[in-house]
Order: C-alpha cells, then structure tokens, then sequence
C-alpha cells in the first residue's frame, strides 16, 4: 500500500525549486528528457551513478575535479571510493555566494521565540569554532565526535573544515 503525501507543493513553486533547475540541467546535458519528477531523476541516478554525480558535481559549480575518474571508483560497501582526487571543502562550497545579511537559519524550539541567524553570523561562529579545533590540534582528517540538540549551535559545530 502505497501512503499519500501530506503536502505538495503548488506548481508555481515546483517551478521555481532548485531540483528542477537542475532536472532541466540534466536534460539538455544528457539529451534525455529527465524533468518527469523526483522519481524520474532518482532512477537515472542509479542506471547511470557517473552521469548523474558528475552533473550534480557541475550543475552546482563545485571545484574542478580530474575527470579521467568516475564520480565512483570503487563501489564496494563499505569501501566506496567517490570522486578520487578531489577535495571538497563543505563549509567553503555552503558559503559560497552567500549574502552576510540573508538569513541562514530560523531556529523554533517548544519553549522560545524562533531565532533568526545571518550568514555573517553564522559564517563569523563556524569560523571561531575552526579556529578553536585547530588550536586543540584537530587536523583534516581526524574525526569529532559531538552530542548536540537540534540547535544552531549543532549546524555550527557540522561545519568547520
């Protein structure tokens, strides 16, 4: 039995999101018509895993990367290998073009007011917590461990580099 959504979005918003910019991308890249829908994008992603990631990769302009690679080298699980050669830094490419005064986050919790975050703000406390790992001597590559709420103070502590 198959559930029924609690929500669809209208169309003019449908229009407007991100995933069918990059549907549209996707289409005039492969030739094939992919803008039926979520569904019609998520079944090419796995009859096609390079095609598909190397368009995610360039539709959303991520740094070049050494394209005599698949976007998966090595599918074994665990184990999988993806984009090989290429480093990624995810809080410089969340950043990226982003206004200072926009709105980041809107934080609701049960027992207070919503609180609002800029990108200024936040970009400004996801640098002083970088700072303050690197000064503990936490390098790329080490792992940290953290048990946060849901919480702006969690989306800070996600991103460091």
């Amino acid at each position: 039995m198959t559930g029924q959504p609690l929500w669809t979005p209208p169309p003019a918003e449908t229009e407007q999101a991100r995933i069918t910019e990059f549907a549209r991308y996707a289409s005039l890249r492969t030739g094939h018509d992919l803008t039926g829908g979520y569904r019609t994008l998520w079944e090419w992603s796995g009859r096609d895993i390079d095609g598909f990631w190397s368009a995610v990769w360039d539709h959303f302009g991520l740094p070049a990367r050494p394209r005599e690679q698949p976007a998966l080298a090595t599918e074994a699980m665990p184990g999988s290998v993806w984009f090989p050669g290429s480093q990624l830094n995810y809080a410089a490419e969340v950043f990226r073009g982003r206004d200072d005064a926009g709105t980041a986050v809107v934080a609701v919790t049960e027992d207070s007011a919503p609180v609002e975050v800029s990108w200024g703000e936040l970009r400004r406390q996801v640098a002083s917590v970088a700072a303050s790992l690197t000064e503990l001597g936490v390098a790329p590559g080490d792992r940290v461990v953290g048990y946060l709420p849901n919480s702006v103070e969690a989306i800070v502590a996600f991103w460091p580099p």
